[in-house]
């Protein structure tokens, strides 16, 4: 399967949620002070580099093999787990995406 048909984006690339959800997700993460982040989900790891890059600490975890690779390959010194939401990352966050 290739994920980029389903998401419109590409192996490393934002997808079309960027423009209009990340200042909010941004804005939100700074209202709280959060500092340590989990992205569950993270694609291709887009919002992990864009949120890292901002000082956040950030661990991006993704069920799909394929756009986790995507992920790594996209931003090798972030951590990125083979996890789902229905499983448990077993690590303390401050907030979660």
């Amino acid at each position: 399967m290739d994920c980029r048909a389903d998401f419109k984006c590409g192996p490393t690339e934002a997808p079309h949620t960027g423009g209009y959800l990340w200042g909010h997700i941004i804005s939100l993460c700074a209202a709280l002070h959060a500092r340590r982040i989990v992205d569950i989900g993270c694609g291709n790891g887009a919002l992990c580099r864009e949120l890292a890059s901002r000082g956040y600490e950030v661990v991006g975890c993704e069920p799909s093999a394929e756009r986790l690779h995507f992920a790594q390959r996209g931003a090798p010194g972030l951590v990125f787990h083979r996890l789902g939401v229905d499983e448990d990352p077993s690590v303390n966050w401050q907030r979660v995406l």
